[in-house]
């Protein structure tokens, strides 16, 4: 029954920590997504503004070609422009080479574009590549970590208790060879990402260095060797 309850407060432990790395991960992710459609969005209302003036522009050259022509005409049955049409004339080709400058330089920027668009995705990539490796660790160290909690209980008197205050308690025996039933306890909580010790019975001079080589490697196991000799010196 002992064993059961200190196995799933082990778990309810480390999948709380599993569950915040995989939501820290999926908002990496949702916010990549929403950049990617967010710049698709930009190309795509770019390109039809710009389909839209071009449109615009070559109806009204049609537009003046026409009015091109029938003065043309005019003037073949003997009439003169008046030089205001001759003006607008001008600036309608004026318009016409805009307009054709416009369209030349649309390929490039629909390029640069693609390019914003394939940059992104590869942030994409990389970020959904990063978040399988940190859950391929992740697994890899709460099995180590159950791997060696379960020999300690078995072997070594182990017992492991999660506290309402988010505190993972270890408590030793079978450590002081006059008195197997003599407690020793230590007690670590997350602080952030990092872990902290929160209680020590009898005080390790070294459980610092012990704790800044765990935040450091996530090796728990060894942590765990490494307080558990610490405790036999005192013994």
């Amino acid at each position: 029954g002992g064993g059961a309850t200190d196995g799933a407060a082990a778990a309810d432990f480390y999948n709380e920590r599993f569950a915040t790395l995989e939501e820290e991960c999926r908002a990496a992710l949702t916010r990549v997504d929403r950049f990617c459609d967010m710049k698709k969005q930009a190309l795509d209302d770019e390109l039809r503004q710009q389909e839209r003036a071009l449109e615009h522009g070559a109806e009204s050259v049609r537009a003046l070609k026409r009015r091109e022509q029938s003065k043309l005409n005019e003037l073949a049955d003997g009439e003169r422009l008046h030089t205001h049409e001759k003006e607008m004339l001008s600036k309608a080709s004026a318009r016409l080479y805009e307009l054709k400058e416009v369209e030349q330089a649309l390929p490039a920027k629909l390029e640069a574009r693609q390019h914003e668009a394939a940059a992104a995705q590869r942030v994409v990539d990389e970020q959904r590549r990063a978040y399988d490796q940190a859950l391929r660790e992740k697994r890899y160290r709460t099995d180590e970590l159950f791997k060696g909690i379960e020999f300690y209980k078995r072997y070594l008197g182990l017992e492991f208790h999660r506290l309402d205050s988010g505190v993972l308690r270890f408590v030793f025996r079978l450590i002081d060879p006059l008195d197997h039933a003599r407690k020793f306890v230590f007690g670590v909580r997350l602080d952030g990402d990092k872990y902290v010790v929160a209680e020590c019975t009898p005080r390790i001079a070294e459980l610092d260095a012990y704790v800044d080589e765990l935040n450091a490697t996530n090796d728990f196991s060894r942590f765990v060797r490494r307080v558990r000799r610490a405790f036999q010196v005192l013994s």
